[in-house]
Parts: C-alpha cells; structure tokens; sequence
C-alpha cells in the first residue's frame, strides 16, 4: 500500500476561517488506516489531516478542507 499526501511538511495552505481565506503552514501530517468487514467484503477507509499553525492555536484540517492556493480555495467554493 501507497499513501500520498497532497502536501508536505512546510509547505503553505489555504482554508477557510470565519468565512475569510486564511493561510498557515502545514507542520506535522497525521495518517489514519483503518479496515470495516462486512459480511460480503471489506472496506479500507484512509484520512489524512495535516496540523497546521491557527491564529490562536494549532488547527487539525481534513485533507479535504485545505488547499494549494488562494484561487484553488475560491474554485471550490
């Protein structure tokens, strides 16, 4: 199994806080394997949160909720 981020340690994100871009930098990633069985098969479910410097504290964000660039971020709204 390969596990990819999108980002790397140090580098810049974009996300949304009270409803204003912001921007910080990614500083630990956290990865999360886990496998569900059924009755009729198996399903592997991988999140990848990357913990990044907030205005007051450190932020956890979903992989989903962070972004290359400022134009990225607007894009996906």
């Amino acid at each position: 199994m390969t596990l990819t981020t999108r980002f790397n340690i140090n580098d810049k994100v974009f996300y949304m806080e009270n409803n204003k871009v912001a921007s910080s930098t990614v500083r630990h990633i956290s990865i999360n394997v886990r496998e569900t069985t059924f009755n009729y098969g198996s399903k592997i479910d991988t999140t990848i949160k990357y913990h990044i410097d907030g205005s007051n504290l450190s932020k956890c964000m979903m992989e989903s909720t962070v972004f290359g660039s400022k134009e990225e971020l607007l894009a996906s709204l």
